[in-house]
This record gives C-alpha cells, sequence and structure tokens, in this order.
C-alpha cells in the first residue's frame, strides 16, 4: 500500500518533485530518495512506477523519466510491487473501483519493463551515492542481524 494517496500526489505542492535529500534529526540521518513526479500547470504526475506505470500511457512515464534526468540532471528511482509482475494472480472480489486500480494493466507490465530496460541506463542506489558496495553489504548484514528475532528459550 502506498503511503501516499494519487489525490495527495496530484494535488499537493509538497509532493512535487522528488530530489533526493538528507534528512538529519537527533538519531541519525538518513538519505531520501522519494518517488518523482513531474509538474504539468496544477498537477503533480507520478512517474516512478507503481500502479501510475500500469494505468498511465507508457509514453507518460518514458517522458517524465527523460524530463527529470534532462531537466532536473537527476536520477529517478522506479519501483514496482512484486505483485505487479504477476498478470495470472488470483482475483479477489471487491469493487469496481478497487479491481481497476489494483488489476488494469497487469498484463502489460513485463513488456512495459522491457522497453524502460532499452530505453534507460540503470543503476544501483550505492552507486548513484558514490558509496562502496563494500560499505552497503555491511550495512545490510548489519540491519538483517537487528531484524532477527531473539532465539525461543524452551
Amino acid at each position: 500500500q502506498s503511503i501516499v494517496t494519487t489525490e495527495q500526489y496530484i494535488r499537493l505542492d509538497h509532493f512535487s518533485g522528488g530530489h533526493m535529500h538528507r534528512i538529519d534529526r537527533s538519531a541519525g540521518s538518513i538519505i531520501e530518495m522519494p518517488a518523482y513526479t513531474v509538474r504539468i500547470g496544477p498537477l503533480n504526475l507520478p512517474i516512478a512506477g507503481g500502479g501510475y506505470f500500469r494505468l498511465l500511457p507508457y509514453g507518460v512515464t518514458r517522458w517524465g523519466i527523460r524530463r527529470v534526468n534532462t531537466a532536473d540532471r537527476a536520477p529517478v528511482v522506479f519501483y514496482l510491487h512484486p505483485w505487479e509482475v504477476d498478470p495470472d494472480q488470483p482475483r479477489m472480489a471487491v469493487g469496481a473501483t478497487t479491481r481497476w486500480r489494483h488489476y488494469s494493466g497487469l498484463d502489460q507490465v513485463v513488456e512495459r519493463m522491457g522497453r524502460r530496460v532499452r530505453d534507460f541506463q540503470f543503476d544501483t542506489v550505492a552507486n548513484v551515492l558514490g558509496v562502496s558496495s563494500d560499505f552497503a553489504e555491511a550495512d545490510l548484514a548489519r540491519w538483517a542481524h537487528q531484524a532477527e528475532p531473539a532465539a525461543a528459550h524452551g
């Protein structure tokens, strides 16, 4: 589930753009790479993937990413939900709006991803940030260890 609704993406000014930035807090810092939107008049058009990749014409995604890459000279983080590459997934009994939003375009995702691979270059977040992969792997190992559940005592 997205944390930002379509209405929020389209209507709220603070969701325009998507430039990566650093957030510093007393507990530490993170680098946020938000989902990009492209401003067209009063609207913020989502171009970073997910349902928008399935529901909008592919040309909108391609145009938006090219615009960010050239005008802003910035990378775009693109995402898909794992279920979006399974057009044969079981269909749930849901209302018409949810059915349209969830199932429309599933049969086009793999073909569209093939087009994206041909149309754009890809890289890792570590390379974009200029962080060594050893550093990233060490952090992943540390985070994975911290996330392990405590052993059950019997």
